[in-house]
């Protein structure tokens, strides 16, 4: 795994809250398959497998081990394959158009449901 995703100091207790509730929110779904986009720690992967789901990784980088290497934007994956699809805290990371490209994979890619988190903006300082 890549040494910036280790539980400490990575997991903070509000880094913990964020996972608790897209766990939940996929949860009350009840999918038999996800995709999750972005892997990270593995955390939401690995408490998701834990409950009998499914669970099939994607990252562009390869220190994060994920079970399908490549692109958001250009995902080699056939239509409708997952019943969720989800990316937690990673569309930030890209340039507007990509997130945009993203989301119309991830749309493309999903049966039924995308669950997407963004970080709260309400603490966020405005530049001009």
């Amino acid at each position: 795994m890549n040494d910036h995703f280790s539980f400490y100091p990575y997991v903070t207790k509000s880094r913990w809250n964020s996972y608790w509730h897209q766990i939940i929110e996929i949860l009350k779904l009840k999918p038999k398959n996800i995709l999750e986009i972005g892997c990270g720690a593995k955390i939401t992967s690995q408490i998701l497998a834990s409950e009998g789901i499914q669970v099939k990784t994607l990252d562009i980088d390869p220190l994060n081990n994920p079970d399908i290497l490549g692109s958001a934007t250009n995902m080699p994956l056939e239509n409708n394959s997952f019943d969720c699809v989800c990316a937690f805290q990673v569309l930030e990371h890209m340039p507007w158009e990509n997130s945009l490209a993203s989301i119309g994979e991830m749309k493309r890619v999903a049966k039924k449901n995308l669950v997407l988190s963004l970080p709260n903006q309400l603490n966020a300082w405005s530049y001009s």
